[in-house]
C-alpha cells in the first residue's frame, strides 16, 4: 500500500515537469540580439524621431532577399536579420551566430526570407555552417562583427540575392537604405529605413539609420548609379553610445571571399554535428536535443496538462485524507 502511495505521489511531479517544459516552449517571443537588459535610453538608437516604415512589397528585390533570423543556444533564443548574398549564403552580424556567454556557436539557426509575421512565402532554411573573422571570436573586435552563414538549401534560387560592393569601394558619406526586423515592433515584420553613412571610426562606419534590437545583421545598401541595382555596402551591428549614430561593418566582395576561405577565420558547424574552432582544433559540444513540443502546436497541450496536474494533486489530497 505504501509503495503504491509513493508511486501515486510521483505522478504530479512528472506532470509538473512536463507542464514547465511546455510553459517554456510557449513563452513570449525570445529576446532579440543583446543578452543584457538595457534601459529604455540604451535599448536602441533612434535618431531624433523613428523614421522606420513597414515593408509591404516583400515580394520584390531587394526585400525578398532579406530575412528573419532565429538562433538558439539551448533554451535561449535570439532574433536578428540577414541577407542572401548567394544561393545559400546569408550575410549577418557575428553576434547573431556566436555568443561566448552561451558556449560559442549557435546550436540552431533558421533563416526566413521576406517573413511577414506568420507568412513565409519562401519557407525557412536551416544553417549548416557559420564563418566569422578570427578577430571577433578571439578579441570581440567590433569591426569584425560579421558572419557568413551557409544554408542547407539554395533558397536564394527562389528569392534572388543582393550584390555586394566591389573591392576598394568607399562606403562613407553616401545615401543608403536598410531593412530588418525590429523586435519592439511586430518582431517578425520587416521595416525599412533610409539615411546616410558618415566617417569610418576604427574600421566601423557611422550611420544615422534608426535601429533597435532585432535589426542586427541588417544589410545597408545603395542603388548602383550605373545600373540601379541594390548593392550591399555594410552590415548593421551596434549603437554608438557617445553620439547620435549607429555603427555598421563595411562589406565588399573581397571580404566575402576572405570569409569563404575558412582557413583564415573560425568556422562552426550547426546543430547535431556541433561546432569546430579551426584556430584551436577543439570541437564545441553538439546541441542537446530538446524534449519539448515543436513551435506552433498550439495551447491545447498546456491546457490538458494543467487539468491533469490539478486532477493529480486533488487525487493525492483525497488519498491522504482517507489514510488519515
Amino acid at each position: 500500500m505504501h509503495i503504491r502511495r509513493r508511486w501515486i505521489l510521483s505522478v504530479p511531479l512528472v506532470l509538473m515537469a512536463a507542464w514547465l517544459i511546455l510553459l517554456n516552449r510557449f513563452a513570449p517571443t525570445p529576446r532579440p540580439m543583446d543578452a543584457a537588459e538595457p534601459s529604455i535610453e540604451d535599448r536602441a538608437r533612434i535618431i531624433e524621431r523613428d523614421d522606420r516604415v513597414p515593408v509591404d512589397g516583400v515580394d520584390e528585390l531587394p526585400y525578398r532577399a532579406i530575412g528573419h533570423i532565429y538562433a538558439r543556444w539551448g533554451f535561449i533564443g535570439f532574433t536578428g536579420t540577414g541577407v542572401l548574398v548567394g544561393p545559400n549564403e546569408v550575410l549577418t552580424a557575428a553576434h547573431c551566430v556566436y555568443r561566448e556567454e552561451y558556449g560559442g556557436w549557435a546550436e540552431e539557426l533558421t533563416f526566413t526570407p521576406a517573413r511577414t509575421n506568420g507568412y513565409a512565402p519562401y519557407g525557412t532554411a536551416d544553417a549548416i555552417r557559420f564563418i566569422t573573422p578570427r578577430e571577433y571570436v578571439q578579441q570581440k573586435r567590433q569591426s569584425a562583427d560579421i558572419a557568413l552563414v551557409t544554408l542547407g538549401r539554395a533558397i536564394g534560387d527562389e528569392t534572388g540575392w543582393m550584390r555586394v560592393a566591389s573591392a576598394g569601394f568607399d562606403p562613407t558619406y553616401l545615401a543608403v537604405d536598410s531593412a530588418g526586423y525590429p523586435a519592439e515592433k511586430e518582431g517578425q515584420r520587416m521595416y525599412a529605413i533610409a539615411g546616410s553613412t558618415g566617417a569610418l571610426m576604427q574600421d566601423t562606419l557611422r550611420i544615422d539609420l534608426d535601429a533597435t534590437f532585432g535589426q542586427s545583421g541588417s544589410p545597408i545598401w545603395i542603388y548602383d548609379p550605373n545600373d540601379g541595382e541594390p548593392t550591399v555596402v555594410a552590415t548593421l551591428v551596434a549603437e554608438l553610445d557617445f553620439e547620435q549614430a549607429n555603427l555598421a561593418v563595411p562589406v565588399t566582395m573581397d571580404l566575402l571571399e576572405q570569409l569563404s576561405d575558412a582557413t583564415q577565420h573560425t568556422i562552426g558547424i550547426a546543430a547535431a554535428s556541433g561546432a569546430v574552432d579551426i584556430v584551436t582544433g577543439e570541437p564545441v559540444p553538439a546541441a542537446t536535443p530538446l524534449v519539448v513540443a515543436p513551435c506552433g502546436t498550439g495551447a491545447l497541450p498546456m491546457v490538458g496538462m494543467s487539468c491533469a496536474l490539478l486532477a493529480g494533486f486533488r487525487g493525492i489530497g483525497g488519498g491522504r485524507r482517507r489514510y488519515e
